[in-house]
């Protein structure tokens, strides 16, 4: 798969919380799923994950967990909403190898950001609170 087309399934993304929500002020959503958008078995996510938290929790103290999720809900990541900055959240998705990160601002503005992946310009998606589902 090109750049180009993952780029594309990128932005066809919800989100869900699985606990309390960020409600105020900006945050980065990062996962350790699938480093280089490159498949893992569920046990290596599941591991890289734990091994995610642990860090956050360490450097920041807080972390929320939130799922990224295809539209349908047929595929889910796990990941973490941290309350960041933009260059350190870009920071921690070189370091576990992530091809972008989503980060909402103060208004709530949902922005996709390149990491690893060349000639990808930051994409502004819209408002957060419109990619956001609730389970059954």
């Amino acid at each position: 798969m090109t750049d180009s087309e993952l780029w594309k399934i990128y932005q066809k993304i919800v989100f869900y919380w699985h606990e309390a929500e960020l409600t105020d002020g900006a945050f980065a959503i990062i996962t350790a799923f699938n480093p280089h958008g490159k498949q893992l078995t569920e046990d290596e996510n599941k591991s890289a994950h734990e091994k995610l938290k642990q860090q956050l929790l360490r450097n920041t103290g807080l972390v929320c967990e939130i799922s990224g999720c295809s539209r349908d809900l047929s595929y889910q990541e796990l990941s973490f909403a941290i309350q960041v900055s933009r260059e350190k959240a870009m920071q921690l998705a070189k370091q576990w190898q992530q091809n972008g990160f989503y980060y909402v601002t103060q208004e709530g503005r949902l922005w996709l950001v390149p990491c690893l992946l060349n000639g990808m310009a930051e994409t502004d998606m819209g408002w957060f609170k419109d990619y956001l589902v609730t389970l059954p």
